[in-house]
């Protein structure tokens, strides 16, 4: 996180420090390596924004979501082994349950995934896929290594939350 022209910072010497809660918007980009990752992510992300600011979290599914271990993914971890005893790959299977995991972990350190009504009516998570863009402008550019299709196809995503609560701070 950089601090801003208009960011609340704190000098101490030979480094500058964000100051609490001085946040509107924080990026965080293909940080999700291991699933012990996303609990500090949102912990700081917490500490450093606003109230109703948003944290915008780009990732491509690199975490294992077994090693989590917990009891509520031991039915799924059932279900990936009957997956794969077809011989079956579903990566948005893995892709879904570790986006779920990642919007649990949010909750619990206030925030609330932007929800949004399709063409169907159906409220859906705010979280744009690359195929999304294409959608949205056929002439996006895109990168000279990886096409849209191929960044779909591993799963990469935009997660948009909101900070609605503080443990420490009541609206």
């Amino acid at each position: 996180i950089l601090p801003g022209k208009n960011s609340a910072t704190t000098n101490t010497g030979s480094s500058t420090r964000l100051t609490q809660h001085s946040q509107d918007t924080i990026f965080a980009t293909d940080v999700v390596y291991d699933i012990s990752a996303i609990k500090p992510l949102f912990e700081t992300a917490s500490n450093l924004i606003k109230m109703h600011g948003y944290f915008v979290l780009s990732h491509i599914p690199r975490a294992s979501i077994e090693e989590e271990g917990k009891e509520h993914h031991h039915q799924q971890q059932k279900d990936d082994d009957e997956i794969r005893s077809m011989g079956e790959v579903n990566t948005h299977s893995c892709r879904d349950r570790l986006e779920s995991l990642i919007v649990e972990i949010g909750v619990q350190f206030g925030f609330e995934i932007l929800r949004w009504n399709d063409s169907n009516g159906r409220v859906q998570d705010c979280c744009i896929r690359p195929m999304d863009f294409i959608r949205i402008r056929k002439d996006m550019i895109t990168s000279s290594k990886l096409t849209f299709e191929e960044m779909d196809d591993v799963g990469a995503a935009i997660l948009i939350f909101q900070f609605v609560k503080n443990k420490n701070h009541r609206q």
